[in-house]
């Protein structure tokens, strides 16, 4: 049964692109204050870009956000940014 349910899950999963550029929100001129932006989406001009992972996410990401993510592995952050790219 939870192979079963693995496996449907591997296979409604998404590829996505982001391209993750650090900034320093304490010194951030947007209105916000958010450690995670989305700034942005790219694409190329030599594919249709129907696919999700054909369309590159824009993100803004504090360093020291980025680096505690990491190290502590804070799942709901994680799962935020993971929100921020897919949306």
């Amino acid at each position: 049964m939870i192979i079963n349910f693995l496996i449907i899950i591997q296979e409604n999963m998404k590829v996505y692109n982001a391209f993750l550029m650090p900034f320093d929100s304490l010194k951030s001129k947007y209105p916000d204050n958010a450690n995670m932006l989305k700034v942005g989406e790219a694409v190329s001009n030599w594919k249709d870009n129907t696919e999700e992972y054909q369309k590159i996410q824009g993100i803004l990401i504090d360093v020291k956000t980025l680096m505690s993510i990491n190290v502590r592995q804070e799942m709901k952050e994680i799962e935020k940014l993971a929100k921020l790219i897919e949306n």
